[in-house]
């Protein structure tokens, strides 16, 4: 037993020296943004600028720098190599929970408390536009990969489909029956993914503006939520538990267990054999998907783990 142990750590560090993804971001509600080493578990630099939880990061292209959202209602430019914070947008009047960023890096959109989801230059660091329409909190936001329309989830029980352009919701997609949490939208941009207080965890279309398909399992609220690189599984989290779902097959392929409060984020890396989550329980795992164990944690926070993001 021993011997199989030792010899699956070794593996385990042999695929990490072999990965792209070896560092992440994680954000929390200690106001503190962390750097962190992934195969040594290590935390390499502890950021801070912020007067409130830090609720959503995003990356730029090049992973030289990130924007994050907090409670303290700005968003929030860093440089991660010095650590410092180049420049703050201001705009919103209360609790900013997600941003995302445009693929050419030109735009940063975010939505919160305040109702608003807003259009931000990231250049200038100014405000271009508010979008009209938007009358509930406003949980996520996921930039489509055509860089032209994005996706919100909201109090309201809906997700909104908008272009980013002309500043309208083009499209509404209904069919959970309590608050809309995370989003998740696949590489190839036909569909997209949610989570919901009402512990459903659904498939949609884009284009077509249907559910796919309603993946049942999760026993409470679900929040945490992303696609596998290839698009073929998804791994969402609940108050306890992480669950793998097979895409195609329309099924759960296997279960996590270990964390003690709700999983806030997961992410898929390195090629899809392993899983980061956060948590609510100030705890940051990582998981081998084969063996489904828990393969380290990741010491640092002393508030709730709201995000994280794969620097590649």
């Amino acid at each position: 037993m021993r011997k199989k142990f030792i010899l699956f750590i070794f593996l385990a560090k042999i695929l990490f020296l072999n990965a792209d993804e070896k560092y992440f971001l994680s954000g929390s509600e200690d106001y503190s943004l962390i750097l962190w080493d992934i195969e040594s578990g290590k935390k390499m630099k502890e950021m801070t600028g912020h007067q409130g939880s830090i609720q959503s990061i995003a990356l730029m292209p090049g992973y030289k720098n990130a924007i994050t959202a907090s409670d303290d209602r700005t968003l929030a430019l860093w440089d991660i190599k010095s650590g410092k914070i180049l420049k703050k947008f201001i705009g919103h009047s209360s609790r900013v929970r997600s941003v995302d960023i445009t693929p050419d890096a030109r735009y940063a959109i975010s939505g919160g408390d305040d109702k608003k989801i807003i259009l931000w230059d990231i250049k200038k660091g100014k405000m271009l536009k508010i979008f009209k329409g938007q009358n509930s909190v406003v949980w996520f936001i996921v930039i489509l990969s055509d860089g032209k329309r994005f996706l919100s989830s909201d109090d309201d029980k809906t997700i909104k489909l908008w272009d980013i352009k002309s500043g309208k919701s083009i499209k509404v997609f209904s069919g959970h029956t309590d608050k809309v949490k995370e989003l998740a939208a696949s590489k190839d941009g036909k569909t997209f993914a949610s989570t919901s207080d009402d512990a459903s965890v659904k498939l949609w279309d884009i284009e077509n503006g249907i559910e796919l398909f309603s993946f049942s399992g999760h026993e409470n609220m679900t929040k945490g939520i992303a696609f596998s690189s290839d698009d073929k599984y998804l791994i969402t989290g609940d108050l306890k538990n992480i669950k793998l779902w097979d895409i195609a097959k329309r099924k759960e392929l296997k279960s996590f267990t270990g964390h003690s409060s709700l999983i806030e984020y997961v992410a898929f890396i390195n090629d899809n054999r392993f899983i980061l989550s956060a948590s609510q329980d100030k705890k940051i795992k990582l998981w081998n998907v084969e063996s489904g164990k828990e393969v380290k944690q990741f010491i640092g926070h002393t508030g709730a783990v709201y995000c994280i993001s794969v620097i590649k």
